[in-house]
């Protein structure tokens, strides 16, 4: 088992232990095919992460901890570790996977079926380890199309569709079968899994909202962020063309709600944050490109009640203002709200878009996981993934969920 002291610190930061130093020399050699490889050995999408990962490797980069020489300028920011990801995956060889697949196959097969629950990071990384062992995999997924809270979750622009299915496409070449539109629960039981597989793998992730649990948040025209951009993300219509958004939360999914509403049409968007700008998850980064587009960002502010017309429609948003008190179970400074400062912004449609948290009404009664093995308490049940441990990076995800 390797330990931090043989590895260099941002390789012992990455959840899944990619070699990065590895993998930049080799991108430095210009060996593109090489470099992608070395992440694919530890990360089943490589190239989704490029865009996405949060790059905890980049916090514990020894290149801040460089002394200057009298006379010469040092720059201690980190290498961009994530961006030479990018680089790596733009500038690979046309005939990459083929190359892959060359190396791959054939695969001894050990007479083993395996059932996966959901296509999202957990899930196509429990199938590809499984397949490369031999294993005959079949992923079910309720949606209409493959990946998860990638493919409904995050919006196009940030992870174009192309790079999404460029990865799935490489497992269903070394031979997963995907069969979508196939809900567990509703379309085939778990039961009927369980009896017809060696063995179940539920990775359904987290994909049922977190409500706000104010006054009126049933009126039309408030959307939860998560369902917001699923019936984006699959091309379903929402109508916000000329519309003032109100979007509620401080996370990854509430910037991009905001963003994507200003792609549908929206007149104006504003962000409501309860507490200020540094204690925001989605981080200085998106911070800065959602105000590049012209989205205001209301700081130590918290909805109290919507407000609606007599339709039932909402219009607008009682607010009330906040301070910040000692920190929380979070580390983060709690807030509190100050008496009489209650105000009001308008608004054509809210989207609340605070967490999402996994739906488990399709586990049968009973069932237990063991969150260190994934493994449940009857046998040949798994369950991993932020279907068990809640909404986390796409890189932790991948990393918990490697058999």
């Amino acid at each position: 088992m390797p330990n931090q002291e043989s590895m260099a610190p941002c390789q012992w930061a990455c959840p899944t232990k990619t070699d990065v130093p590895r993998y930049v020399r080799l991108l430095v050699e210009g060996d593109f095919y090489g470099a992608w490889k070395i992440n694919r050995l530890t990360n089943v999408l490589p190239n989704v992460c490029s865009l996405v990962c949060l790059h905890p490797c980049e916090k514990a980069c020894k290149r801040k901890n460089i002394s200057a020489m009298e006379g010469d300028p040092v720059f201690q920011e980190p290498v961009g570790i994530r961006a030479l990801k990018k680089y790596a995956a733009d500038n690979l060889p046309p005939d990459y996977q083929e190359r892959f697949l060359e190396e791959a196959l054939p695969i001894k097969q050990v007479g083993k079926r395996v059932a996966v629950v959901g296509t999202g990071p957990a899930g196509l990384t429990v199938a590809n380890d499984l397949l490369l062992a031999g294993c005959e995999v079949t992923a079910f997924e309720a949606l209409p199309l493959a990946g998860g809270m990638l493919r409904v979750g995050i919006p196009p622009f940030r992870l174009p569709r192309r790079i999404l299915d460029e990865e799935i496409g490489l497992l269903q070449k070394l031979g997963l079968e995907i069969r979508v539109n196939t809900a567990i629960g509703k379309d085939i039981s778990l039961a009927d899994l369980c009896s017809s597989y060696d063995a179940v793998f539920i990775a359904a992730g987290a994909h049922k909202p977190k409500k706000l649990e104010i006054p009126r948040e049933d009126f039309e025209g408030v959307y939860h962020g998560i369902i917001f951009l699923r019936r984006i993300n699959l091309g379903e219509p929402v109508d916000l063309v000329g519309k003032v958004v109100a979007v509620v939360g401080g996370g990854f999914t509430a910037t991009d709600c905001a963003r994507t509403a200003l792609r549908v049409g929206a007149r104006e968007v504003y962000v409501l944050y309860r507490r200020s700008e540094k204690e925001m998850p989605m981080g200085l980064e998106a911070q800065l490109e959602m105000l590049a587009e012209g989205i205001t960002l209301h700081c130590l502010v918290s909805p109290i009640e919507f407000i609606g017309n007599e339709a039932n429609q909402v219009i607008a948003l009682r607010c009330i203002r906040n301070t910040l008190g000692e920190p929380d179970e979070s580390g983060r400074r709690r807030p509190v709200p100050i008496a009489g400062s209650e105000f009001e912004l308008k608004a054509d449609v809210a989207i609340p878009a605070i967490d999402q948290e996994p739906d488990h009404s399709l586990l049968l009664p009973g069932l237990e996981v063991d969150t260190d093995t994934l493994q449940t308490n009857q046998k040949g049940l798994f369950a991993g993934g932020d279907f068990i441990s809640g909404t986390r990076n796409v890189i932790d995800v991948i990393a918990e969920a490697h058999c």
